[in-house]
């Protein structure tokens, strides 16, 4: 299993998210990632981190290490929790 991460300081959109999100991986993406608010439950099926703190960044890559491979699959197949798909199509 794999992830997506999108350590931006400045991003509008970013169609990658939704890329990653389709493709079922785990989201890692910075607070000014706009697709974050469609597309990511924090804890859930990714994490979002501030964009102006590397500390803060360094944890979640932590994080992510430290999740068992179980556990990423997991949360990559959250992207079909019905919040997220409503989210989606209401958004």
């Amino acid at each position: 299993c794999g992830a997506f991460c999108l350590p931006s300081q400045n991003e509008h959109w970013g169609v990658v998210v939704q890329e990653a999100a389709a493709a079922g991986l785990p989201l890692l993406l910075s607070s000014t990632v706009y697709a974050g608010t469609t597309f990511l439950i924090d804890q859930h099926n990714g994490w979002r981190f501030s964009a102006s703190d590397p500390a803060q960044l360094r944890a979640t890559l932590i994080a992510l290490v430290n999740t068992s491979e179980e556990e990423l699959i997991k949360k990559g197949a959250n992207i079909l929790d019905p919040i997220i798909i409503l989210n989606i199509f209401f958004c």
